[in-house]
């Protein structure tokens, strides 16, 4: 989208090129003026994601058996967007499921797809066993029973024999909100489709005890349009299927589509990281922003990336870090590192979310590292373990010969500008990727997602985590001027910049927050201004 510059990438040519620092300031006045116009009544920030096909073909194939005016008119509203919509392509299971799920909600789907045998580990094992349910219930969920490859014989009893055993396990043991609510719709559909009503009627019994007020199940369309199918299938009558109806109904954009839930808490923290130390800030944003995150803050002392999820233990070290050295969240931060205390493993490491299944990754350890070094001296938790496993991590990615890689958001900016900081700093892998991420600058000054990913253009976002992580370390030649004036001339007139799906989940789909693009930005031009002149009061 043309910047003031023109065409992203163009060169900008401001009366304040000669000074970066004071150019830098100008971009960040008008990011913290787009900023501040942005941050809701209580004190967080809140804008949904873009479009994207998963959540809106979805909803439209759960809406299109409601046969009321007010479902008919929201499906018609939905199939004109689908039309156009393409689905991402970054990774084939991603592709596939857009494809099917589209396909499936306008009756044109053949269930044709990727080989998932090729598709290991527990990430991609809910997709792959929700788009089995769905395939192998079309005819029941799908207008005129669109999947044209049906489900083997052999893989439907493999299908509910391994629902069987998931939702005996989830009995057991801890599974995130909405993951219990996908289960309990899935088996409830297979067991319907296999003519057990008591069964299929007991899951949508449980369904229905974990719905909100509003009718959704919390907040997420995708969960949301899952349990109406099964309601719908199972319990036709039940006042549960109605209110989920009205939910989607409801969250519907005027453009016809839904959206991914948004993360408030995230990008609260996010927010607060990026713009700590300008003194409108910290004056009009930052104390009503605090409130916003005390009053997140779970019993448990976490924090979850969305108000009213269970807390998950990036969000909670990643709130610490936002918050480090602010007397007012003294006694927030003193429950929370508790909380990190409690939740680190046997082996020393640090999960997302609190399930035995969930496996460390490189960038929740890395933020539950940096978050215990921010606040030395107020806690015991041993953090030896961690910054091994971190090494031998960085180590082992960056003589592979693809550089490091996060768990949820892709591409090398974030996952240096974010891992780097818990490893020494002159440790031998991390000077390799710095490097490596200060070679890769664009000829217009920018920075990719980089190498193995599908987009090669300049970003707003992976340039300012870029410049964060190499001016954070002092790196020579890191082309600050360049990086500068692609980011002037990709910004907007309203202050904020254009973004690209970046952000993971459900795994392995993308979307896209605005308030993360901008928060990003504005790290690596804080950084920079930072690097040239020295610390403002506050900033980190």
């Amino acid at each position: 989208m043309p910047g003031r510059g023109g065409e992203p990438g163009t060169a900008y040519r401001d009366p304040l090129h000669h000074d970066p620092v004071r150019q830098a300031d100008d971009m960040l006045a008008r990011a913290l003026d787009h900023c501040l116009r942005h941050q809701q009544e209580d004190g967080g920030w809140r804008t949904p994601p873009d479009p994207r096909v998963t959540e809106t073909a979805l909803a439209c194939l759960a809406l299109s058996r409601e046969a009321t005016p007010a479902a008919r008119h929201a499906v018609r509203r939905a199939h004109q967007w689908l039309r156009t919509a393409r689905p991402q392509t970054h990774h084939p299971l991603a592709q596939y499921t857009e494809t099917l799920l589209a396909g499936l909600a306008r009756g044109t789907a053949d269930g044709h797809g990727p080989a998932t045998e090729a598709f290991t580990g527990p990430v991609f094992v809910p997709r792959l066993r929700l788009l089995a349910v769905l395939r192998a219930c079309a005819e029941r969920v799908a207008p005129d029973g669109a999947a044209r490859e049906p489900v083997t014989a052999a893989g439907l009893r493999a299908l509910r024999a391994g629902l069987r055993t998931a939702v005996d396990g989830a009995c057991r043991s801890r599974l995130k909100s909405w993951a219990l609510v996908d289960l309990l719709a899935e088996y409830a559909l297979v067991e319907r489709y296999f003519g057990d009503a008591q069964n299929a009627e007991a899951a949508a019994r449980r369904l229905a005890d974990l719905q909100a007020p509003d009718g959704s199940f919390y907040g997420n369309v995708l969960s949301t349009s899952l349990a109406l199918l099964a309601l719908r299938a199972v319990v036709p009558a039940g006042t549960a299927r109605y209110r989920a109806r009205g939910y989607l109904l409801t969250a519907q954009h005027p453009d016809g589509t839904w959206r991914f839930l948004t993360t408030d808490v995230w990008d609260t923290q996010l927010t607060v990281r990026a713009f700590r130390g300008e003194p409108d800030f910290e004056v009009q944003g930052l104390p009503r922003a605090l409130d916003f995150l005390r009053a997140a803050q779970r019993p448990d002392g976490g924090w979850p990336c969305r108000q009213g999820l269970e807390s998950d233990n990036d969000t909670t070290a990643a709130v610490l870090i936002a918050l480090a050295g602010l007397p007012e969240a003294a006694d927030a931060a003193r429950r929370a590192l508790r909380h990190l205390a409690e939740q680190q493993s046997g082996t020393g490491l640090w999960s997302t979310w609190q399930t035995a299944a969930d496996p460390p990754t490189p960038d929740v350890v890395a933020h539950a590292v940096t978050a215990l070094d921010r606040y030395r001296g107020r806690h015991r938790v041993p953090t030896g373990a961690a910054r091994r496993w971190l090494g031998a991590y960085a180590g082992r990615a960056g003589s592979a010969g693809d550089g490091w890689a996060a768990s949820w958001y892709r591409g090398a900016p974030y996952a240096v500008c974010e891992i780097a900081p818990a490893l020494p700093a002159g440790h031998r892998a991390v000077r390799a990727e710095l490097a490596r991420l200060a070679a890769s600058r664009r000829p217009d000054g920018g920075w990719s997602h980089g190498p193995g990913t599908d987009s090669t253009a300049s970003l707003p976002s992976a340039t300012g985590l870029a410049l964060a992580a190499l001016c954070r370390a002092a790196v020579p030649g890191n082309g600050t001027r360049a990086a500068l004036a692609y980011l002037a001339a990709a910004q907007r007139p309203d202050g904020s910049w254009p973004g690209h799906p970046e952000m993971y989940g459900p795994r392995p789909l993308l979307s896209h927050s605005p308030a993360q693009t901008l928060a990003f930005t504005a790290l690596g031009i804080t950084a920079v201004r930072r690097a040239l002149r020295g610390p403002r009061r506050g900033e980190w």
